[in-house]
């Protein structure tokens, strides 16, 4: 029987309290006058942003305040990410969202294809990518005597580079493909040959060349003759007429062959 007075039950306690959820706990008794403490769990907030609440036992047997509600931490919404898709689109508190690109070849600011994001306690995002690019190889840098046919950049991708007409790789063929690496270099290019009637030499390009040298330089010593001899030639037309005694003839003609090189 409760104690009563004046016939009236004497209230003690207040009525126990009903949480209802596992993210709120409480602390404090049930008697009269006596406060109870309220406290979210990690990734929740009370309506009025804070983490703990409190309520008193009042002498009607009744709480001063009811059990606050409580709502999830959260962190701003993901901007949305280009070329790139997110796991979720949840941003409370504790939760992590993967991010992966589109195209494997393409990488985030970090340089991987795929990152695990969370967020944290404070309310903010571990790392919040921009975008996804693609991995690009320079510009192919084709040889002398050749063009490119076709031309693709991305990581594993192909430059084709054709020779021109009436050249050939060392190898005798046309045509030759070149991959772009995953470290962004091109596989190395080779170069062009000339090619010779039924039989190709990769050795001719470097032969016609020398060959031109000599050319040249047997066409100067030519053209040093010639000018020698226009030098000498009234000498050598007096001699042929027995105009010049024999003896002035060699001092005239060493003479002339100074005025020539001195």
């Amino acid at each position: 029987m409760p104690d009563l007075i004046d016939d009236v039950p004497l209230i003690r306690q207040c009525p126990p309290i009903n949480i209802g959820t596992k993210s709120l706990t409480h602390s404090g008794d049930l008697f009269i006058n006596s406060p109870v403490s309220y406290v979210a769990s990690v990734g929740y907030v009370f309506d009025n942003g804070g983490k703990t609440r409190s309520s008193l036992c009042l002498s009607g047997g009744h709480w001063s305040a009811a059990v606050p509600h409580l709502r999830r931490n959260r962190c701003p919404l993901l901007p949305p990410i280009l070329e790139a898709t997110k796991s979720t689109h949840e941003n409370y508190v504790g939760i992590k969202v993967t991010i992966r690109c589109n195209d494997v070849k393409a990488k985030l600011e970090n340089g991987l294809s795929e990152v695990t994001i969370k967020c944290i306690n404070n309310e903010q995002w571990t790392f919040i990518p921009r975008s996804c690019e693609t991995q690009r190889c320079a510009p192919f840098e084709y040889v002398e005597h050749s063009h490119l046919k076709s031309f693709n950049n991305t990581i594993g991708g192909l430059a084709i580079l054709e020779c021109n007409l009436s050249y050939r790789f060392a190898d005798g063929t046309k045509t030759k493909t070149f991959r772009c690496l995953s470290n962004l270099s091109w596989e190395s290019s080779e170069r062009c040959y000339s090619e010779r009637i039924g039989v190709f030499e990769p050795e001719a390009e470097e032969a016609r060349g020398a060959s031109s040298i000599a050319i040249v330089v047997g066409g100067l010593m030519a053209f040093i003759c010639v000018l020698i001899i226009l030098s000498d030639a009234p000498v050598i037309m007096k001699t042929l007429k027995g105009e010049i005694p024999k003896q002035k003839r060699k001092a005239k003609f060493i003479h002339n062959r100074q005025t020539t090189f001195f």
